[in-house]
C-alpha cells in the first residue's frame, strides 16, 4: 500500500512537471511574441515619423508654391500692362510721325 502510494504520488509529481514545463515553454513563446510586437511598434513609430515628416515638408513646399503663383501673377499682370503702354505710345508716336509728314 506505502508503494502504491508512493507511485501515485512520484505520478503526479511528473504529472506537475510535464505542466510546469508546458507552462513555461507557453510563458517564453509569448515572451517572444512580445518582442517581436515590441520591434513592429518601433519600427511603425519609425515610418509614422518618416511619414509625419513628409506631410510637413510637401505643405511647405505648397506654401512656396503659392507665394511663387502669386508673384508670378503679379510680374504677369505688370508685364501685361506694360505691353499695352508700349503699344499705345507707339501707335501715338506713328501718329504725330504721320501728321508731320502730311503737313511738311
Amino acid at each position: 500500500m506505502l508503494d502504491l502510494q508512493v507511485d501515485e504520488e512520484e505520478l503526479q509529481q511528473r504529472h506537475r512537471s510535464k505542466e510546469i514545463k508546458h507552462l513555461v515553454g507557453n510563458i517564453n513563446d509569448l515572451a517572444v511574441l512580445f518582442k517581436e510586437l515590441s520591434i513592429l511598434v518601433v519600427e511603425q513609430g519609425t515610418i509614422l515619423d518618416r511619414i509625419d515628416y513628409n506631410i510637413e515638408a510637401a505643405h511647405k513646399d505648397v506654401q512656396q508654391a503659392v507665394v511663387h503663383i502669386e508673384n508670378t501673377v503679379k510680374i504677369e499682370k505688370s508685364t501685361r500692362a506694360k505691353s499695352v503702354l508700349v503699344c499705345l505710345l507707339g501707335g501715338i508716336m506713328v501718329c504725330l510721325v504721320l501728321m508731320i509728314f502730311k503737313h511738311t
